[in-house]
C-alpha cells in the first residue's frame, strides 16, 4: 500500500466517522427539540392557568372596590342629610 492509498484510506475512515457523527447530532438536535416543545407547552399552560387565576382576583377586587365606593357614596349622603338636618335645628 502506498502513501496515497493510505491517506485516501484515512480520509475514507475519517468521512465515514464524520457522517456517522452527523447523524448522532440530527438525532441529539430533534431529541432536544422535541422535549422543548414539550417544556414549551407545559410553561404555556400553566402561564394560561396563573392569567386565569390573576384575572379571577382582579374580578373580585373590582367587586370589592365597587361595594366600596357605593358605601362611600351612601355615607356621604348620609353625612350631607344630617348636616341638613342639622343647620335645620339650629
Amino acid at each position: 500500500m502506498n502513501n496515497e492509498e493510505k491517506i485516501f484510506n484515512l480520509l475514507e475512515k475519517v468521512y465515514i466517522e464524520l457522517q456517522d457523527t452527523k447523524k448522532e447530532l440530527k438525532t441529539e438536535i430533534q431529541d432536544l427539540r422535541t422535549e422543548l416543545k414539550g417544556d414549551i407547552e407545559n410553561l404555556r399552560t400553566e402561564l394560561k392557568e396563573d392569567i386565569f387565576r390573576v384575572e379571577c382576583k382582579t374580578d373580585e377586587l373590582q367587586i370589592q372596590l365597587n361595594t366600596l365606593t357605593a358605601k362611600t357614596a351612601h355615607n356621604e349622603n348620609k353625612i350631607i342629610e344630617l348636616s341638613r338636618d342639622l343647620k335645620k335645628v339650629q
